[in-house]
C-alpha cells in the first residue's frame, strides 16, 4: 500500500491491522494485543522483556501497547534488528514512552 503525508507529517496508508478505537480504560490480553497487531505472541513476550510493551494488572495490556508494536514492526520492516532497538532503548537514546 502506498503511503502518503498528510498535512500534519503523519504518514497515511500505513498499514494497520487495528480495527477497534480503544477506550483508554479498556485492557487487552496478550494474545488479544497480538490478534490487533498481527505480531506473533513469542514478538510481544520479547518486548515486554525490553520494556517497550509493559503488563499492567492481571498480565493485561494498555491499548496504546497496539501503537507501540506497530511502531516496533516498522523498525523491523525498515531491518532495524530487535537488538539494535533494545540497545537503543538500553542507552537511552530511544524509548516508546509515549
Amino acid at each position: 500500500m502506498d503511503s502518503t503525508r498528510t498535512p500534519g507529517g503523519l504518514i497515511a496508508g500505513r498499514h494497520c491491522q487495528t480495527s477497534t478505537i480503544f477506550s483508554v480504560t479498556r485492557r487487552l490480553s496478550l494474545r488479544e494485543l497480538a490478534d490487533e497487531t498481527g505480531a506473533d505472541v513469542s514478538l510481544l513476550q520479547r518486548l515486554a522483556d525490553l520494556g517497550v510493551i509493559r503488563p499492567g494488572p492481571g498480565g493485561s495490556f494498555h491499548p496504546g501497547d497496539v501503537i507501540r508494536v506497530d511502531a516496533v514492526t516498522s523498525f523491523l520492516d525498515a531491518g532495524v534488528s530487535l537488538e539494535k532497538i533494545g540497545e537503543a532503548i538500553e542507552h537511552d537514546l530511544f524509548t516508546f514512552e509515549y
